[in-house]
This record gives C-alpha cells, sequence and structure tokens, in this order.
C-alpha cells in the first residue's frame, strides 16, 4: 500500500487492518543518515549505535554512588540515622 493508496483507504468506507496501515507508513519513510555532533550540540538527539566508555570508573562497586531502589514497606521501621535489613544475618562463629 503506497501513500496514495494509505489515503485512497482512509477516504473510503473500507476498513483497512493495522498491518496494512503499518506497512503503507514504513513503505513511505526511510531512516535518517545519521551525523557527528559535539555532546553540547546533542541535547533532544537520539543515539545511532552504543555508545560505551574505554575505562569504567570507578574500576571497583562504590556503593556510595551506586544507588539502590527499597520498598517503602522494608524500611518502615529505620530511623533516620540508622539503616535495617530485611534479612537476618548468620551469628558468626565463636562470637
Amino acid at each position: 500500500m503506497t501513500q496514495d493508496a494509505l489515503s485512497a483507504a482512509a477516504a473510503s468506507s473500507a476498513m483497512s487492518t493495522v498491518e496494512e496501515y503499518r506497512a503503507a507508513i514504513l513503505a513511505v519513510i526511510s531512516p535518517l543518515a545519521s551525523t557527528s555532533l559535539g555532546l553540547a550540540d546533542a541535547e533532544g538527539r537520539v543515539l545511532a549505535e552504543d555508545v560505551t566508555a574505554a575505562v569504567a570508573l570507578p574500576s571497583f562497586d562504590n556503593s556510595s554512588m551506586d544507588g539502590y531502589a527499597v520498598r517503602a514497606a522494608d524500611v518502615a521501621s529505620a530511623a533516620a540515622t540508622s539503616a535495617t535489613t530485611s534479612w537476618r544475618q548468620a551469628p558468626r562463629s565463636g562470637s
């Protein structure tokens, strides 16, 4: 279905399927060419390919920067100055 056929189908009383409309739309569009931009000029754009860092920073797990999500019910009993856990730590042997 071309753009003319899409327009004709929309104007007629006959119903077209979603797949027919999708095929018609995809037949008349094409991807834009990629461009290289500086970071400051790239706001609002979409990446054409994945970007990865050359080096992982930090090179270790740093929980003070990783961030964690919790459920409110799991931390409802926590005080502002102390942490809480939803699991029990096994006692150390010899303690």
